[in-house]
């Protein structure tokens, strides 16, 4: 399905072992009914066990107590640059840890480079694409494992455990991240998701092992590898978009401060630009309306007189 509120979600899985959150339009499911404010954190925290495949649970007056064990869901969503802007920038969504279990991309445009050719195939037509959707039909045809003494819909996988050549691999990625996350380093400003990116990279090969074979006992070296590279390339999108989406939101705010002052200038009372500007700044406390203050005096738009800030016309 393309939207539905976290209650719907968890009312369906209880008669279905697992669900996908697929949308072409994903402004559906981020400005949809569970996604407002109010009910926002709860929502966040229901797809995070989602995520984890752990229990989950409700209690409400029309349905009394539902404990869901086993179920599993999938979301793949696309986006607008300006709606996943404002969501990797959103507070809340980084602060539960949302956006860092996402595997985030948002490939270069090739406009400019896609001139015609009579010879190419559309992507369904190559044989390697073709492969890959047989593939997945034998494996969603199959009757998934569920557990004998269960309701029918609880999910028992098998595990599949990593090889020598796999765990060395795999162990040598999540030294390099940790390592990339100290003080200073390149991965120091995202290290909610760098932190994951190892879990992440084990994920994807388990993934690519059963695509490969169903059957699989153990991951892979190969599998390792190509998963590490996958996983190393979320991580620099991460990295790149996280940065626009930091820029842009202080843009935005700079750029509200400063009309807010003009507004009321050409003498603003500090209290008041803690009290009483634009909400988004409000939001970021004295430290942080401080630092925006500081950016506007550098750029020569304000400058401190007092307990005032004269502002240029």
């Amino acid at each position: 399905m393309s939207k539905g509120t976290t209650e719907g979600l968890h009312h369906l899985l209880r008669t279905q072992p697992h669900v996908g959150l697929f949308s072409t339009e994903g402004a559906e499911l981020i400005g949809g009914h569970s996604m407002q404010p109010e009910k926002r954190s709860a929502a966040i925290a229901w797809l995070l066990k989602g995520w984890g495949g752990e229990t989950l649970d409700s209690l409400t007056r029309g349905d009394g107590l539902s404990v869901l064990i086993g179920r599993r869901m999938s979301l793949h969503v696309l986006l607008q640059p300006v709606i996943l802007r404002g969501l990797m920038a959103d507070p809340l969504a980084q602060g539960q840890g949302w956006i860092a279990r996402c595997l985030i991309a948002a490939p270069l445009s090739l406009a400019g480079t896609r001139f015609w050719r009579d010879d190419a195939l559309p992507a369904v037509q190559r044989p390697a694409v073709q492969d890959y959707h047989a593939r997945l039909h034998e494996l969603l045809r199959a009757p998934p494992p569920v557990m004998p003494d269960g309701d029918g819909c609880e999910l028992n996988p098998r595990q599949i455990p990593l090889s020598a050549a796999a765990r060395a691999l795999w162990c040598e990625f999540y030294d390099e991240c940790e390592r990339r996350q100290e003080r200073g380093a390149d991965l120091a400003g995202v290290r909610a998701w760098a932190s994951k990116a190892a879990e992440q990279a084990a994920r994807i090969a388990g993934i690519r092992s059963v695509i490969e074979d169903r059957h699989a006992t153990d991951v892979s070296g190969d599998a390792m590898l190509g998963a590490i590279e996958v996983a190393a390339f979320y991580l620099g999108e991460h990295v790149r978009l996280m940065g626009q989406s930091q820029e842009s939101q202080h843009a935005n705010r700079l750029h509200g401060l400063l009309v807010w002052m003009r507004d009321r200038g050409p003498l603003v009372p500090h209290a008041d630009v803690l009290q009483r500007s634009p909400r988004p700044v409000r939001d970021l406390k004295a430290e942080g309306v401080g630092r925006l203050l500081d950016d506007l005096s550098d750029l020569g738009q304000v400058r401190r007189r007092g307990e005032f800030w004269e502002v240029r016309p």
